[in-house]
C-alpha cells in the first residue's frame, strides 16, 4: 500500500507539469491582445487568473484525493479477489482462462502465470469431461447461471471434487466472457460417501432384522400348525394302524397256502403288502413331522446308515447304484434312525425320478472347517473333517426351476402318490442336527441333493469361517 502511495506522489506532479507545458504552448500560439488592455483591465484579468489558479489547484487536490481513493479501492478489491475462499476465473467464449485469482491457482497447485491463457478443460478429470462439456454448452445456450460438480486434476495428477458455478457476461469491449467460481467440495463428498455407507449398512441391518422377525413369525405359525396336526395325526394313526396291521397279517396268512399254487394270487398279495407298507410309511412320516423329536445322538457311521437305507429301498435292476464313499470319515454324533429316514427318503425319490432306469450315485466326503485369525492373517484348522457331505444324484427327469423352491414345503408334491412330506421331513431332521440340505436340478439331466452334517453338535458355518 505504501509503495502504491509513493508511486502516486511521484507520478502526479510530472503529469501536471506536462499539462502546464502544453497549456503554455497553446497560449503562445494565441494572438497577443494584452497591449490594448488598460491598467484596470489588466488588474482585473490578473485577479481572475489568480482565482482560476486557486480553483484549479483545489480541483487538482480533489482529483488526487479521488484517484488515491480509487487506487485504494482497487487494491482492496484485488486482495479480496486473489485471497477469496473460492477460486475465481474469467473465461472467453473459447473456454480459455483470461483471468484467475490466486486461490484458483493454489487449488490446482500451479502458478497463476502458468494457469492463465490455458483451456480450462485441460484441468478437468477425464471421467468428468462430458459433465463439463454439457455445463459449458448449457451456459452458452441459455445465458443463465449454471452449476455442476466434477473432478479436477492438480499439477501432481491427483484429483479432487469441485463445484463449478458460472454466469455469462461481456467485457469492456463487448466480447462474451464467462465468470466462473470454483469451490473445493472434496470433504463434503467424502462425508456423503461415509453417510451413504452408513445408510446402506443401516438398511441391511433393518432388512436382516425384518427377515429374522418374519422367519420367527413363520416358525411360530408352523409350530402352531404342527401342534394341531400332531393331535389329529395321533388319533388318525392310532385308528389306522390297527386295520393296516390286520390287513398285513391276513395277507401273510393267505400267501402261504395260495402263493405256491396261483402266481397271480401271489402277485396280488405282494401288491397288497407293498401298499400296506406305503400306508404305514405315510403314517410314520406324519407322526415324525407332526411330533418332531430331538435327535438321540450317538457315534454314528454315515456309510453304514447309507448302506442300510439302500437295503431298505426297492431298487429296480434298470437303476445302477454307484457308491463313492470317502475313507476314512469321522463318526457323526447323530441319531442313526433319523438319518436313515432322511437318506431312505432321498434314495426313494431318486429311484422314482428314473422310471426308465438310470444311474444313482451316492457320494460322501469330509469338509474341513478353517477359522481365520485376523491378527496373524492365517487359517487354522479347528478339526479335520468338521463336516460330512452326503450327495445323492440321479439321472432322472429333473425338477423345473419354478418348482425347485417349493419342494421343501409341507404337503407339496409333484408325484401322483404320497402326501408331500418326505422332503420337508428330511429338511426338518437335517436342520435338527445343525446341518443343511440343498438341491440342484436340471430338466432331463437329473437332480442332486446335498446333505451337510456337522461332525460335532454346535459346529456351524458363519461369516467368520470358511470350508476347504
Amino acid at each position: 500500500m505504501e509503495a502504491s502511495m509513493a508511486k502516486r506522489e511521484s507520478t502526479s506532479p510530472d503529469k501536471f507539469a506536462t499539462l502546464r507545458r502544453e497549456a503554455e504552448e497553446i497560449a503562445r500560439t494565441q494572438p497577443a491582445e494584452l497591449g490594448r488592455l488598460s491598467r484596470e483591465e489588466m488588474q482585473r484579468v490578473v485577479h481572475e487568473l489568480q482565482v482560476h489558479q486557486i480553483e484549479l489547484e483545489m480541483q487538482n487536490d480533489e482529483l488526487r484525493r479521488t484517484q488515491a481513493e480509487l487506487e485504494d479501492a482497487r487494491d482492496r478489491y484485488r486482495d479480496l479477489y486473489d485471497f477469496a475462499p473460492v477460486g475465481y476465473l474469467t473465461l472467453d467464449d473459447k473456454n480459455i482462462i483470461r483471468e484467475a485469482n490466486l486461490t484458483a491457482a493454489a487449488m490446482l497447485g500451479v502458478e497463476r502465470a502458468r494457469f492463465v491463457n490455458q483451456p480450462l478443460s485441460r484441468f478437468i478429470a477425464r471421467n468428468t469431461q462430458d459433465v463439463f462439456y454439457l455445463f459449458h454448452k448449457h451456459l452458452l445456450d441459455t445465458q443463465t447461471r449454471q452449476v455442476c460438480e466434477l473432478k479436477m486434476v492438480k499439477s501432481d495428477q491427483s484429483e479432487f471434487d469441485v463445484a463449478l458455478e458460472a454466469i455469462a457476461a461481456r467485457d469492456a469491449n463487448g466480447a462474451p466472457t464467462l465468470r466462473v467460481s470454483l469451490s473445493d467440495i472434496t470433504t463434503r463428498k467424502r462425508a456423503e460417501a461415509i453417510l451413504a455407507q452408513h445408510s446402506e449398512h443401516l438398511e441391511q441391518l433393518v432388512a436382516e432384522r425384518t427377515r429374522e422377525l418374519r422367519d420367527a413369525q413363520a416358525q411360530l405359525l408352523q409350530q402352531e400348525r404342527l401342534a394341531v396336526l400332531g393331535q389329529i395325526v395321533g388319533g388318525v394313526s392310532h385308528e389306522l394302524r390297527g386295520p393296516l396291521g390286520a390287513i398285513k397279517n391276513v395277507a401273510w396268512l393267505l400267501k402261504r397256502p395260495l402263493a405256491a399254487s396261483d402266481p397271480e394270487t401271489k402277485e396280488t398279495l405282494d401288491i397288497l403288502n407293498r401298499e400296506v407298507a406305503i400306508a404305514d410309511r405315510i403314517l410314520t412320516s406324519l407322526m415324525n413331522y407332526a411330533n418332531p423329536k430331538p435327535p438321540f445322538r450317538c457315534k454314528t457311521n454315515v456309510t453304514e446308515i447309507l448302506d442300510a437305507a439302500i437295503a431298505q429301498t426297492t431298487i429296480p435292476a434298470r437303476v445302477t447304484v454307484i457308491k463313492q464313499y470317502a475313507e476314512p470319515l469321522p463318526a457323526l454324533m447323530a441319531d442313526p434312525d433319523q438319518l436313515e429316514i432322511v437318506f431312505g427318503n432321498l434314495i426313494r425319490n431318486a429311484v422314482q425320478a428314473m422310471p426308465a432306469g438310470g444311474q444313482l450315485t451316492i457320494k460322501t466326503e469330509g469338509e474341513t472347517l478353517r477359522v481365520k485369525d485376523e491378527t496373524l492373517g492365517e487359517d487354522f484348522v479347528s478339526h479335520p473333517s468338521s463336516f460330512i457331505l452326503v450327495s445323492i444324484s440321479d439321472t432322472g427327469v429333473g425338477v423345473a426351476p419354478d418348482i425347485l423352491d417349493k419342494i421343501f414345503q409341507p404337503l407339496f408334491s409333484t408325484k401322483a402318490q404320497g402326501m408331500g412330506l418326505g422332503l420337508s421331513l428330511c429338511k426338518l431332521l437335517v436342520e435338527g442336527h445343525g446341518g443343511k440340505i440343498q438341491v440342484t436340478s436340471q430338466i432331463d439331466k437329473g437332480t442332486t441333493v446335498i446333505v451337510n452334517l456337522p461332525v460335532a453338535p454346535g459346529t456351524t458355518r458363519s461369516s467368520d469361517t470358511q470350508a476347504g
